[in-house]
């Protein structure tokens, strides 16, 4: 099983919220599937599925990866391999480094 965790910063007004909430669902409801969003509190987001959902999970997070409003308000960005925790990592830590 697998997890994308997003949390967005706090003062989020709620039609930016409800942009970036757009966006977010649409990432994950993408050309490989679509896994939805569990997670009910307000500028969080949760998305899981298993090995089936792997390949939707990953491009979503390709997706938002491009996108300058979700970087200006996205605080926390987590991948959650339920079955090997220690693939576990930070997204938002990861795309942020820069490539040589």
């Amino acid at each position: 099983m697998y997890s994308v965790l997003i949390e967005l910063k706090d003062g989020i007004p709620d039609e930016t919220l409800e942009q970036l909430r757009v966006v977010i669902e649409k990432a994950f409801d993408n050309r490989v599937g679509k896994a939805e969003n569990s997670c009910t509190e307000r500028g969080k987001f949760e998305f899981t599925g298993g090995e089936e959902a792997y390949p939707c999970l990953q491009l979503g997070l390709i997706i938002l990866d491009d996108n300058a409003l979700f970087w200006q308000w996205v605080l926390a960005w987590d991948w959650i391999d339920h079955e090997e925790p220690w693939e576990n990592c930070s997204v938002l830590e990861a795309f942020s480094k820069p490539v040589r």
